[in-house]
């Protein structure tokens, strides 16, 4: 192994390419009209939207400011079968079951804002991205290309403040923070059982 290859990525680094994978093949379907911002958040940079209102609003719980479960009912249920709670549930999963906070960097890398619309094609017609939240149940979506944001909009009430549930995308997020322990000699090789550093996993 050459040793331009063995050499650690920084996190930025990390962040970085997890941000590209994540956005790869949904980027190859979008097309962006207008320049990228060159530097931050400029005057016409189209920032986070928010919206309290979304698709069948009144289906997930608008009128009781979208509740959350009572944790009992959540933990026997799983997935929030009345739809009024799922909105609720699925913000505030570290409230409903035990959770442990990953601390950020000390200077977090920050992503530049895009001032370009994406847009992008069904059945022969074109759309914006906020026609597909207006017709989609969706807390949040955010879409990013290298070191740009390009879209970031929440409805039901959510912002970029409230801890979303990942589904998938925290497997992605859990291999950067292995990486980074392996790197920072927390853990000594992916080969370890998980019981080498949680005495309490043995045998389960």
């Amino acid at each position: 192994m050459s040793k331009a290859s063995s050499s650690r990525m920084s996190r930025r680094q990390t962040l970085s390419c997890l941000a590209s994978a994540m956005a790869c093949e949904t980027a190859a379907k979008l097309a962006v009209a207008g320049p990228l911002a060159s530097d931050g958040l400029a005057a016409n940079c189209h920032g986070p939207i928010f919206s309290t209102t979304g698709p069948n609003a009144e289906l997930y719980g608008a009128a009781d400011n979208y509740p959350v479960p009572d944790v009992s009912l959540a933990r026997r249920q799983g997935n929030p079968w009345e739809p009024k709670y799922r909105v609720g549930a699925f913000s505030h999963l570290d409230v409903l079951y035990p959770t442990r906070q990953i601390n950020r960097a000390a200077k977090p890398w920050m992503f530049k804002c895009s001032f370009g619309e994406v847009r992008y094609r069904f059945r022969g017609a074109g759309y914006s991205l906020s026609d597909y939240m207006s017709r989609n149940p969706i807390t949040g979506l955010l879409i990013c290309k290298e070191n740009q944001i390009l879209f970031e909009s929440y409805q039901y009430g959510r912002t970029d403040h409230d801890r979303l549930v990942s589904q998938s995308m925290v497997k992605s997020i859990m291999g950067i923070l292995i990486g980074i322990a392996i790197s920072e000699g927390a853990i000594k090789s992916v080969d370890d059982r998980a019981e080498a550093y949680v005495p309490g996993l043995k045998g389960t």
